[in-house]
């Protein structure tokens, strides 16, 4: 009996060991697969808070120059329950949790005017997401700048000869300053790469300290289908002379009008009539004589309403002022004359853009947006963070 019930204590303990050793690896197993599935929720919420701010980027990349419609809402009116909501609702529930997003506007008024959360002035707005899981919530906020939110930008350089602007300038390379320039209001001179200004020069500012190394800016190519199929006439007559044109006119050219003889003069356009000239497969164009009306002094008086875009590598030249309000994008380089004036946006997305002596950019969405035509979209994200 000794024997055997030493055997049967024998047997109790090994059982009971083994029930604590099993008990420890059930226990740890099971530990290990709840941090697993926590790890899993806590990265899971992170790809659901990016994924509201990828399908949020979607929408607003139909938007190129302010947010204005997107800040209200659906119903229009600032202040209420929808604003700053996207078309796709507030939250989206997804199988393995949700993303909560909106939007909202920066503090873009200028003191003394009272910044208003329904207007957008800069172009840069916030996109706030959050992702949720059953076990984690995480933000992500990404701050959005429009296609277009300078007066003078460059994906080179921009060269300026005793020229002013109103409104932001920016080269993805260098701002070189030949002849003292000026920066009216809170514009502000922002370069990739350096500034260049001569002994006895300068670049008159009240924006702050001008620095080099700023991140560079994205110049997205417009659809160039979608140009094509906005052109109402090709290769317009008298091209070599004054071209004219009409009221909502988008004139497309598969020609070369860059070398003098072959370039037009100038173009005839009724005052308060718009129009757009549309240079295709790297072809550009100079124009040899004034466009829009002067008065004494060479002071514009009289803007042509005119957009001129050149795609492929195409050039924009003026040999003579022009007093014009508009868009002028090529993919090449910007020539603008001495004593003009321009007011929308002078934009080389490949190029440079030289600006002469006496010449005067400013920028205004409205005069763009007036006359933008299908294919412009696009926006740059200038920070993207995790809350």
């Amino acid at each position: 009996m000794g024997a055997r019930g030493f055997f049967f204590v024998w047997v109790l303990l090994i059982i009971a060991f083994q029930s604590v050793l099993l008990s420890a690896i059930l226990t740890r197993t099971t530990s290990e697969q709840w941090a697993a599935r926590r790890f899993t929720d806590h990265e899971q919420a992170f790809q659901l808070a990016e994924a509201g701010i990828d399908d949020a980027l979607r929408v607003l990349q139909m938007s190129s120059l302010n947010w204005n419609e997107e800040l209200v809402g659906a119903d229009g009116i600032p202040a209420t329950a929808d604003d700053g909501i996207l078309p796709f609702g507030l939250t989206v529930t997804l199988a393995t949790g949700s993303y909560t997003v909106k939007i909202s506007d920066n503090d873009d008024e200028r003191a003394p005017n009272p910044n208003d959360p329904a207007v957008d002035v800069d172009g840069v707005i916030r996109i706030d997401s959050v992702g949720t899981t059953p076990w984690h919530q995480r933000a992500v906020a990404v701050s959005l700048w429009a296609l277009f939110n300078h007066a003078i930008a460059a994906q080179v350089d921009i060269l300026l000869r005793q020229a002013s602007a109103l409104g932001n300038i920016h080269a993805n390379q260098n701002i070189e300053v030949r002849q003292t320039s000026e920066l009216f209001g809170s514009s502000q001179a922002t370069a990739a790469g350096s500034f260049v200004i001569p002994a006895g020069e300068t670049l008159i500012h009240s924006s702050g300290d001008l620095i080099g190394g700023d991140p560079t800016i994205t110049f997205f190519r417009p659809d160039e289908t979608a140009l094509r199929n906005a052109v109402t006439r090709w290769d317009a007559a008298n091209w070599k002379g004054t071209i004219a044109l009409a009221n909502n006119d988008v004139i497309g050219y598969e020609r070369q009008l860059g070398n003098p003889p072959n370039s037009p003069q100038t173009v005839s356009l009724p005052a308060s009539d718009r129009a757009t000239i549309v240079m295709f497969d790297g072809n550009s164009i100079r124009f040899r004589q004034r466009l829009g009306t002067f008065s004494a002094g060479d002071v514009c008086q009289v803007p042509v309403i005119l957009s001129i875009i050149a795609l492929g590598g195409g050039s924009i030249a003026f040999e003579q002022p022009v007093c014009l309000r508009g868009l002028i994008w090529a993919e090449g380089n910007i020539t603008v004359a001495q004593e003009s004036t321009i007011t929308g946006a002078v934009v080389s997305a490949a190029g440079s853009i030289d600006v002469k002596q006496s010449s005067s950019i400013t920028f205004s969405r409205t005069a763009i947006d007036a006359s933008l035509l299908p294919g412009f979209s696009g926006s740059t994200v200038l920070i993207w963070q995790e809350l």
